[in-house]
């Protein structure tokens, strides 16, 4: 599928920022939804705010931040999910100061007039994407970059996301297909 650019009279490009109240208002019928960065946010701000206590992991809903290794010097143990056996993991990521996060078009999904629908948009069509990915687990310096990186990757696809994640030094990578196969970056190895 092209991509189409947003022309002037789509829904998102009528959204308006004023910054001087430091406020956006939205035309009729659009929603914003802060679940995905917000919880990596809140999940970054809970271990700041808990470090001092010793080693803390936050995962708020799957986006996980860690500030260290376990007391023992341990790393953490991170099952990363079977996108296609509920309640299965299928690696353990062995982490210790990181943020880790998984997007992915298994788990909100739905039909509409026919067409298989979910949340994760592309921002060129303002449109869900369209894409061979069905899950990307990204790991990171931190949770937010983490959950950026994995939307990044599920709306470019496999190949080009792949791409991408090898090309930054320091995000490593799982990326689950629809056709059950799945794609490791070379970084990845490190947390097996």
């Amino acid at each position: 599928m092209k991509a189409q650019i947003l022309t002037a009279t789509h829904p998102l490009s009528l959204v308006v920022w004023d910054e001087k109240s430091q406020t956006i208002c939205l035309p009729h019928g659009v929603h914003l939804d802060f679940g995905g960065v917000a919880k990596g946010w809140a999940a970054h701000q809970t271990v700041e705010r808990l470090k001092e206590f010793g080693s803390v992991l936050m995962n708020a809903a799957g986006d996980i931040a860690i500030s260290d290794s376990l007391a023992n010097g341990q790393p953490w143990q991170i099952g990363v999910k079977n996108p296609f056996v509920k309640e299965t993991d299928f690696e353990t990521l062995n982490l210790n100061r990181c943020g880790v996060a998984t997007s992915g078009k298994d788990r909100r999904h739905w039909k509409q007039n026919g067409l298989a629908r979910h949340h994760i948009i592309d921002p060129y069509t303002a449109q869900p994407a369209q894409t061979n990915v069905v899950t990307a687990t990204i790991v990171a310096p931190t949770v937010m970059e983490a959950e950026a990186a994995a939307k990044a990757v599920l709306i470019l696809g496999s190949e080009e996301g792949l791409k991408w994640i090898e090309a930054d030094p320091v995000l490593a990578g799982i990326i689950v297909l629809e056709n059950g196969h799945t794609f490791y970056s070379q970084r990845i190895f490190e947390y097996l």
